[in-house]
């Protein structure tokens, strides 16, 4: 995975992260598959650290969080969530 290193610390980091919120927003109950465990073993696998979210991603971020801890991947995550200003529509934020 194409790194570069952060100025202030000299920290490389992938250039790119996972989006999580559209295809995070499910329940991984009732029998399911769980295409989004496989997605985090991959990422990390391949080096990835930059996970993003927002408040508007629905039930995105609780699978994430249930995910990673099944997984060990909390160590492994750098997790950004966007804020939204009040009145933000969901395509807006």
């Amino acid at each position: 995975m194409l790194t570069k290193p952060i100025p202030s610390s000299g920290e490389s980091w992938p250039v790119i992260g996972l989006g999580i919120c559209r295809s995070f927003d499910i329940r991984l109950t009732r029998g399911k598959p769980k295409e989004p465990q496989k997605v985090l073993k991959l990422f990390f696998a391949a080096g990835g650290k930059v996970i993003d979210s927002s408040p508007m991603c629905g039930e995105a971020e609780d699978v994430t969080g249930d995910i990673m801890a099944s997984i060990d991947g909390r160590d492994q995550a750098f997790l950004a969530n966007t804020v939204c200003e009040e009145g933000s529509s969901k395509r807006n934020c």
